[in-house]
């Protein structure tokens, strides 16, 4: 009993040691977007016309680069903002997904 207990002490620790260090990476996957794409558009701002489209204002962008940044420690993951009719063609849902949208369409 003792060796099970202690098998799944180690388990328990490990695990959120591993939840720890993705919440540590997606905090630095940030970062570097934020350095990367957002702040150099604030210092250049006065040079960018108000009709500039920047997708860097865009939260689906942000979410899919910091991903992008993410997915570089942990290649399993991954992330996309599926729509039935997105802009952007890789958020279009496979088959399968779109049998979830379907279930949950209002």
């Amino acid at each position: 009993m003792l060796i099970f207990y202690r098998s799944e002490l180690k388990q328990a620790k490990s695990e959120v040691v591993n939840q720890a260090e993705l919440i540590l990476k997606t905090a630095f996957a940030v970062r570097e977007y934020t350095t990367n794409e957002v702040c150099p558009l604030l210092e250049f701002r006065d040079n960018i016309s108000t009709e500039t489209f920047l997708p860097q204002a865009i939260p689906a962008y942000a979410a899919n680069r910091v991903f992008k940044i993410l997915e570089r420690n942990y290649p399993d993951y991954s992330y996309r903002e599926v729509a039935v009719n997105p802009r952007n063609t890789a958020d279009r849902p496979t088959e399968w997904e779109m049998d979830i949208i379907r279930r949950y369409k209002i």
